[in-house]
């Protein structure tokens, strides 16, 4: 039963939902302790473990308005400096 659970593509650990919303696996930690992202908290450990539903996911990312790392486009037009000009 716990298995199946586990393998349940529903349900995101903090890793994955960290790389759904482009930032750490502790600012998603913060965010289920604040309650900002409803969690399931597995474990009463020193390091609890979290679950995220897919949806909650969802409904955070529209409510902060945030686009995923993955649709981040690159600067254009971002050019380096030449060495000479720096003078070094």
């Amino acid at each position: 039963m716990a298995a199946e659970r586990s393998k349940n593509p529903e349900w995101l650990g903090t890793s994955s939902v960290a790389q759904r919303l482009g930032c750490s696996v502790e600012t998603v930690r913060q965010l289920c302790l604040s309650g900002k992202l409803p969690c399931v908290s597995i474990g009463t450990g020193v390091r609890r473990h979290y679950r995220v539903h897919v949806d909650a996911v969802s409904t955070f990312l529209k409510s902060r308005a945030v686009r995923p790392i993955a649709q981040v486009q690159p600067v254009s037009g971002f050019r380096r400096p030449e060495r000479d000009l720096l003078g070094l």
